[in-house]
């Protein structure tokens, strides 16, 4: 039997399986520590909520907190899954919240009377959270398991 040149090819061809590699630790840690400010950005708004504002303040509050972490879960959910855009865009999203820090810096030092000791706490805290997540996941480690 003559060969047929118009015959698609003979041979199995399939996508190569590429390896994804062990998420290294840095990466692990930051996506923890980015649940963990979440998880504060969740119960810290009802808890100071109930004591210092009126009900539709609280409503509103609570609306723009359930989008905000919203938005923040799924970009802690893309890079998990080695999604460098979205690694970017968590960047992105400390750096405004440190902007907008800068900007209404006279509310935040406010924020450390007695009376509002809670808030303060919840954002420092999560400050610190959100900046030691996003140094992880910056570090060579992580840029070579988001970059293959």
């Amino acid at each position: 039997m003559e060969r047929n040149l118009y015959a698609p090819p003979a041979a199995p061809v399939a996508d190569p399986l590429e390896s994804l590699g062990d998420r290294p630790a840095q990466v692990a840690w930051a996506v923890w520590l980015l649940w963990v400010s979440v998880a504060i950005g969740v119960i810290a708004p009802v808890l100071q909520s109930t004591v210092f504002f009126s009900f539709n303040t609280v409503l509103l509050m609570l609306a723009v907190n359930l989008v905000r972490n919203a938005v923040a879960a799924w970009l802690i959910l893309k890079t998990g899954e080695r999604r460098n855009w979205a690694r970017i865009l968590v960047l992105a999203w400390v750096l405004v919240g440190i902007g907008l820090i800068a900007y209404r810096w006279q509310v935040y030092i406010g924020s450390f009377k007695a009376s509002s000791l809670l808030g303060a706490a919840t954002w420092v805290t999560k400050l610190a959270l959100d900046c030691t997540a996003v140094a992880l996941l910056f570090t060579p480690a992580a840029n070579r398991w988001f970059k293959q």
